[in-house]
């Protein structure tokens, strides 16, 4: 398991990850209507690849989670730290 203190992305999500990234992120905390469709995901109105899940995973910024109705992701703590230094007004 990472500390939070050794996870750059957690530190300094601007720099460490891409801009869909970023945005990603900011869908994941914000819309809370999520669908898996093949190896893609649709959270809110928007298209995120597998890849791109899966790099997000590799940070462990999100985990997946399963329910009655499929799967859905979440933010872990690290994520939760990486959407709000990302919601600052300062770069």
């Amino acid at each position: 398991m990472t500390a939070l203190a050794e996870n750059p992305a957690c530190d300094d999500p601007r720099r460490v990850l891409t801009n869909a990234q970023q945005n990603a992120l900011r869908c994941i905390d914000h819309y809370k209507h999520q669908k898996k469709v093949g190896a893609d995901w649709w959270i809110g109105n928007f298209k995120f690849s597998a890849a791109l899940i899966a790099k997000l995973h590799g940070h462990k910024l999100i985990v997946e989670r399963r329910h009655a109705h499929g799967f859905y992701l979440t933010l872990t703590l690290a994520g939760d730290i990486a959407v709000s230094r990302l919601k600052r007004k300062s770069a």
